[in-house]
């Protein structure tokens, strides 16, 4: 770690070390060949000290290994993998089996590996395995010697892991030093990790030798009757870059991130700068730093090696931080200038980043290629860090302008003037307020969403403060916004606390009920607004039935809204209201509580901007979502509050932080949010709908979000959730689409001359552009608790998602799908979620804690070569206590790695995991993982 000051310069010496370690096929065989029986077959790799054996197994001509005789029960086909055993080489960590192959419909085919050349594996004389049994509808894992009726070697079944007969691809991947083994069948893991019990001879623990790999076939009818058979066969011995590199030292170092040498660098820190991981005193090569100026300007290079081995299994990142007490390491605001390439182990790689700051430090990160840390840290370098500070040159005071804090007046014009005056001024500039409350009055009489009633509109700002010093704002209207930033660049709002008198929301307790015509009534509790208030009438206007007991959370058991189609005043604050759904009067019982929100105005809108922050905004009534608009991109919402009031039930009327086809997706950080009437956090991009395809590359297209040239867009099916094509914009001018390769698909597209319908053409093939989803986006440090619905929906890739806690939320915690109903979306693709706490949300239901699915209307997509596009997502060290039902639940999903979670569940049966059209799924690790379902 190092800290780059304006002057001076520090050069450390570097030093070059060698390594070496090679990954190997040691037997390979696609079986190709002319049929019959062969003993002679040659394979396509095989090891020195190779030998073959076959016992009533033969080439049927096509390219598969199969039973000669069907009555024979061990009919087999064996290979010696070397001179010696492949486990007498300290380098080799891990041997993968790779087997393609059909499935039986009777008996059994095993694989596997034995020490002696046996043919069968079921013999107690033999120390054979691990292995694998694949019985028509269940896999066993097996490892030592079989004793009669003894099944004492059965290390696991797994039910349902194929369909009989049918063509898998199954990777047996056995883990020496550990005795541990993986399986995977068609890239889905079936188990991780898994202790096998291997016991040679029976009832006598050992570690298995392997020497010979096996095939055997039961009682297999030849291929053309229908009988199980081996389509190729690979034998892999597995030193990984890390892997190998740590077994050369004659010592267990431990893992990669422990320090065996003390020394202050984790091994695969010392992997990669070619230490010694048993010398604290050798730590291989050190970064140096120093000065460069380029052009008359002057930056700070940092010079780090990087081990020459493109197949060293690892990624480097130079991370910069304002101070070493708080603040964010990452990667954004330092560029790789060029690489040294030395012709020895370690090349040299270049690092600048500017100088404009006093001081700022900087530290070296080596971490795997293709981990988490690897991704969070590609994440963090294309997302810019939130803008907090402006060299602020010129101060402007509202008080200047008569807002006098306090005094009970329309603050609207005199805030208007400040504005208005700071915009004039060569920035940056503060406009400071005096502690103290302020009142916002509006200027139209009629009950429209319109920036000229926004209590400070922000219009074209740039460059700019606002700090209200703790100053309070009183909006005057229910469907006024308090902040409004519109086309405004570099915006900082901090320091104030929001309140509406009127509230945009009312309360009361539910006097008696008319289960005849669906209606109820309904007192308002003091100092709420009546339900036939103005406002609730001419805007988007539903109810709830809430939890006194839990200020904030919904009524279990009961819908999560009510629509009403009519209130009538029947008393003194007394009225009557009828319910839109009357069957759905039997959730509702005298004395309890229903609230009422109305959607408008938010606390911090925002549209076509860039860079805006909200920092430290404390949130007591919002009509609508707190933070809501679309296309700014680096929207930074950061130590904000949404808190509940006295006897208030309710906060908001809507989200959290929504966030609509931004090209950078928003950081929110240390925020507290409660009482939400939806999600926590909403990112999505919005479709394109296509009007007229002219020609296969050519369309005329209706999109309310920006279209630019090298955009790429995915072509969406709804109907059977599939994507139909993957491109990039050549060209976007009025409404006509150029894309740079041929759709050659007749689209399902609304008739020619139809009204656009933006919700009912959901129904009709569309686009997404993948560039104004919200991808980078940073979600940390926050706490979402007491509220309905989710805690973050996300449509949205390349995202953090850490540190943080969801409670008490009446749905899923977490859910990442396309959110097809509206239409939103589109994918969430690499994605780090890990360190977070989901617990009591989805209760009085079976929501999950997390939820990722590929969905189409009406359902989950199905048919595998359609999905799945939710990928590459790892999910580590979280806990996920569920309410009832499972924790997490994965439908249309390719690439997730859930790690050391905790998953548990107040239903004490049933499944904690849930996993249907998938693939590539690694468990690992997880408390409890052992509760799976393969739907």
């Amino acid at each position: 770690m190092m800290e780059a000051k304006k002057t001076g310069m520090v050069l450390l010496a570097i030093a070059v070390v060698s390594t070496a370690a090679q990954a190997g096929v040691v037997y390979q065989d696609d079986f190709s060949g002319t049929a019959g029986v062969s003993t002679t077959t040659i394979p396509e790799v095989s090891p020195p000290g190779f030998d073959q054996k076959q016992f009533a197994t033969g080439l049927d001509g096509s390219g598969r290994l199969e039973s000669t005789l069907a009555t024979q029960p061990t009919a087999g086909y064996r290979v010696k993998l070397g001179t010696n055993p492949v486990t007498d080489d300290p380098s080799i960590t891990e041997i993968s089996y790779t087997v393609t192959m059909r499935t039986p419909t009777n008996e059994w085919i095993m694989i596997g590996f034995q020490e002696q050349d046996a043919n069968g594996m079921l013999v107690t004389s033999n120390n054979v395995g691990p292995f694998v049994q694949f019985n028509p509808t269940s896999v066993v894992l097996r490892g030592g010697t079989y004793s009669g009726t003894t099944n004492g070697n059965i290390s696991a079944i797994f039910q349902g892991a194929y369909s009989l007969g049918s063509v898998i691809t199954a990777k047996m991947t056995y883990h020496v030093d550990a005795g541990t083994m993986d399986l995977s069948i068609n890239g889905t893991t079936v188990t991780n990790g898994f202790s096998l019990n291997h016991k040679f001879p029976v009832g006598t623990p050992s570690n298995p030798v392997v020497y010979w790999a096996q095939v055997q076939l039961r009682l297999q009818p030849s291929a053309a009757n229908g009988g199980g058979y081996i389509d190729s066969l690979q034998v892999v011995a597995i030193p990984p870059g890390y892997a190998g590199w740590a077994s050369i030292w004659g010592v267990d170092i431990g893992s990669e991130t422990d320090d065996y040498d003390g020394d202050g660098l984790s091994n695969i820190h010392e992997y990669g700068l070619g230490g010694d991981p048993t010398n604290e005193f050798d730590q291989g090569a050190s970064p140096s730093f120093q000065i460069e100026t380029v052009d008359g300007t002057n930056w700070f290079a940092y010079v780090h090696p990087q081990l020459s081995d493109t197949n060293s299994g690892l990624s480097y990142f130079v991370e910069l931080n304002a101070n070493l007490v708080s603040g964010f390491w990452t990667p954004f605001g330092c560029e790789v200038a060029g690489t040294n390439i030395t012709g020895g182990a370690l090349d040299l790689v270049t690092n600048v980043t500017d100088m404009a700051d006093d001081k700022k430090f900087m530290r070296l990160n080596i971490v795997k290629t293709g981990s988490a840390a690897e991704l969070r840290a590609l994440i963090l370098k294309n997302r810019p860090l939130p803008l907090t500070h402006l060299n602020v040159v010129a101060h402007v005071a509202v008080v200047d302008f008569g807002a006098i804090a306090d005094d009970g007046l329309d603050d609207r014009a005199a805030v208007e003037a400040a504005i208005a005056y700071a915009k004039s001024i060569a920035g940056p500039v503060q406009i400071n307020f005096d502690p103290g409350t302020y009142d916002f009055m509006p200027v139209t009489t009629n009950f429209y969403l319109n920036p000229v009633n926004t209590a400070m509109l922000l219009q074209n700002c740039a460059n700019m403060v606002v700090d209200g010093h703790d100053a309070s704002v009183i909006v005057h209207r229910q469907d006024v916004s308090a902040f409004w930033a519109i086309s405004s660049t570099n915006l900082i709002v901090r320091n104030f606390s929001v309140d509406y008198d009127p509230l945009p929301f009312s309360q009361g307790t539910v006097q008696s009920v008319t289960s005849a015509d669906g209606s109820f009534t309904f007192e308002t509790h003091a100092g709420f607004p009546p339900p036939d208030d103005p406002f609730f009438k001419n805007c988007d206007s539903w109810g709830m039935l809430k939890d006194v007991a839990h200020p904030g959370r919904l009524k279990t058991n009961c819908p999560s809204f009510f629509r009403y189609s009519d209130v009538s005043l029947v008393g003194s604050n007394l009225y009557r209201i009828a319910l839109a759904t009357p069957s759905q009067i039997s959730n509702f019982t005298p004395g309890e509580v229903f609230v009422i929100n109305g959607r408008s105005g938010g606390v911090g809108r925002h549209q076509w901007s860039d860079n805006l922050t909200f920092d430290n905004i404390t949130i007591y009534a919002c009509p609508s979502s707190l933070f809501v608009g679309g296309q700014t991109s680096q929207l930074n919402v950061l130590n904000c509050t949404a808190q509940l009031k006295g006897n208030r039930l309710i906060v908001s009327g809507a989200d959290g932080v929504h966030c609509q086809s931004a090209r950078i997706g928003p950081w929110v950080e240390n925020c507290d949010f409660e009482g939400l009437s939806d999600d926590c956090l909403n990112i999505y991009g919005l479709p394109i709908f296509v009007l007229e395809q002219i020609s296969p590359t050519q369309m005329k297209v209706y999109a309310r979000a920006s279209i630019r040239p090298g955009d790429r867009l995915a072509f969406f099916n709804p109907n059977e959730g599939r994507v139909i094509l993957e491109t990039t914009v050549a060209s976007f001018s009025g409404n006509t689409l150029t894309l740079n390769d041929p759709l050659n698909e007749t689209l399902n597209i609304a008739p020619p001359g139809t009204t656009i319908d933006v919700s009912g053409w959901k129904i009709y093939d569309h686009a997404y552009n993948l560039d104004t989803i919200g991808n980078h986006f940073v979600y940390r440090n926050n706490h979402m608790h007491d509220g309905r619905r989710y805690g973050a929906f996300i449509k949205a890739s390349d995202g953090l998602v850490e540190n943080n806690v969801f409670e008490g939320l009446s749905l899923t915690g977490m859910v990442l799908e396309n959110n097809i109903g509206w239409p939103e979306g589109f994918w969430a693709q690499n994605i780090v979620i890990q360190n977070n706490l989901v617990s009591e949300c989805g209760y009085g239901s079976v929501a999950p804690c997390v939820s990722i699915a590929s969905k189409k209307l009406n359902g989950t997509t199905e048919v595998l070569n359609a999905i799945p596009f939710q990928k590459n997502i790892f999910i580590l060290s979280n806990v996920f206590n569920a309410v009832s039902g499972p924790a997490l639940k994965l439908s249309g999903v390719d690439g997730l790695v859930a790690e050391d979670n905790v998953f548990t569940s107040g239903s004490g049966t049933g499944p904690l995991i849930t996993i249907q059209y998938s693939q590539n799924i690694t468990l690992t690790n997880n408390v409890d993982q052992g509760r799976i379902d393969y739907l």
